[in-house]
């Protein structure tokens, strides 16, 4: 490769970089090559460099002959996630095949598995007929897809396929008791090539190379993301803005939801820094438990974006709060509807016409709080909507300070009424969205948080629900 005088160290490496992931893509078999799916991929925020890191991971993950695997592992918010996103952006030729999976539960990991299998018929069907993926059924048991997934990775001249596991947020381990975590042991192949990633906010997460993803050093890579999530340019030498990203301390989520803020408004930067201090101060004062410095941080944002929200769309803001009733991911129109006989004008208008719910929504998702979630393959048009773990903690413990009861039986008499019958078209997907949902139900119940006296039938379709998991 002829060196081209004056381009830099950084542009020369990524140039020769790009030449190797060439070579790699000309010599692939086509046996073992996966079409890239970027729908399967979280929609990242907006991302700054990261050099150092990126490097590091290059470092680990470049030019091993067996397996190598790294664990991304920092605070909620702290870009993780969009970290992975831009290595894989960079580097994709390098991989006949990249499959991301949502880590979040087992329930999630083994749909995540079934995308990943019906990935790999649709493009090798031809060449996979002798291995156990032929005759696996992804309607059935989906330990067996796990295992058939995991087989065909594990053969000897399929090695450089790249597999990242999303959010492994609740691991096994001796000290960690709850029945819900997740032995990530069991979903990783067995072979001794091909590439893992692992995003975690647990630091005990042993299964590759530790790298701990921290705060933004560099103010200018702060100011970078508020000028990118604001769509206001040319703040570099802006007081105001400077002033900003100094007090968020280089927390990525905090510097996007405040972006998203000011995208909407003609606030400036000083006038929003005054805004958020006192909001600072009244959360200080209503949730006093709360410790972490980054947590307040986020939470006083979200506090601001909530109160605007409030004020533009009454029944969006109040979907924000009963979201705390269900698992954070996997929300959608029909799951609620059961809801629209309630007495509440705000849920007859959501649960009662999909126009008003998408608009509510919509503007969700426009000041950050939800996304749209294509981790599942649905038919088109059928959207579902997720909100960051770290949101879903704030709608629980700020926005739910007081318990309430009534939101909490419509979410269990909504997804309750939801389950499908094992005759209907397509039951067992159904039936798995809904499994996160109806343990979310469960939780409430055993902790005495809901009255079932009325609701013996949602009680019993529960029952019904993991009666057919088998």
């Amino acid at each position: 490769m002829p060196p081209l005088y004056g381009e830099g160290q950084e542009k020369a490496h990524k140039r020769l970089q790009d030449e190797i992931d060439k070579i790699y893509r000309r010599h692939d078999s086509d046996q073992f090559v996966v079409g890239f799916d970027h729908w399967a991929i979280p929609e990242a925020a907006q991302f700054v460099a990261r050099e150092n890191e990126l490097a590091e991971m290059r470092r680990v993950l470049h030019g091993h002959d067996s397996r190598s695997a790294i664990v991304l592992h920092g605070l909620g918010g702290i870009g993780k996630t969009q970290l992975v996103i831009k290595y894989i952006t960079q580097h994709k030729e390098r991989y006949t095949a990249i499959f991301w999976l949502n880590a979040n539960d087992e329930g999630s990991l083994k749909l995540s598995f079934r995308n990943v299998a019906q990935r790999i018929l649709e493009d090798q069907r031809a060449s996979i007929s002798t291995s156990a993926l032929a005759s696996v059924d992804l309607d059935g048991n989906l330990d067996q897809v796990v295992t058939a997934v995991n087989t065909w990775l594990s053969l000897k001249t399929d090695t450089r396929w790249l597999m990242v596991y999303d959010n492994y947020d609740n691991p096994r381990t001796a000290s960690n008791l709850d029945p819900s975590a997740v032995d990530i042991r069991q979903f990783l192949p067995r072979a001794d090539h091909g590439s893992i990633i692992i995003t975690t906010r647990s630091a005990q997460v042993s299964q590759g190379y530790r790298l701990h993803v921290q705060k933004l050093q560099n103010v200018q890579e702060s100011l970078d993301i508020l000028s990118n999530t604001s769509k206001r340019g040319n703040i570099q030498n802006d007081r105001g803005a400077i002033a900003l990203v100094t007090e968020l301390d280089g927390l990525p989520l905090a510097l996007s939801a405040a972006g998203a803020y000011l995208q909407h408004v003609t606030t400036g930067f000083s006038d929003y820094l005054r805004l958020y201090r006192a909001s600072w101060l009244r959360l200080q004062m209503t949730s006093p438990q709360l410790s972490s410095y980054e947590d307040r941080s986020l939470y006083t944002i979200w506090q601001i974006t909530f109160d605007r929200i409030q004020r533009q769309n009454a029944a969006a803001a109040k979907l924000l709060q009963w979201w705390a009733y269900f698992d954070r991911q996997d929300v959608w129109f029909e799951l609620l509807r059961h809801a629209r006989s309630a007495d509440d004008e705000w849920i007859q208008k959501l649960a009662g016409d999909e126009l008003n719910f998408n608009e509510a929504v919509t503007l969700l998702c426009s000041f950050g709080l939800v996304d749209v979630d294509r981790s599942l393959s649905l038919p088109l048009g059928a959207e579902r909507y997720s909100v960051h773990s770290c949101v879903h903690s704030w709608a629980v413990s700020v926005l739910n300070q007081k318990w309430d009861e009534g939101l909490a039986k419509l979410a269990l008499a909504c997804v309750a009424s939801e389950v499908p019958s094992t005759t209907e078209k397509d039951w067992w997907l159904l039936q798995r969205r809904l499994l996160q949902h109806a343990t979310r139900q469960d939780l409430f119940i055993v902790d005495d948080k809901v009255n079932i006296d009325g609701l013996e039938w949602a009680f019993n379709s529960l029952g019904n629900l993991y009666e057919d998991q088998g």
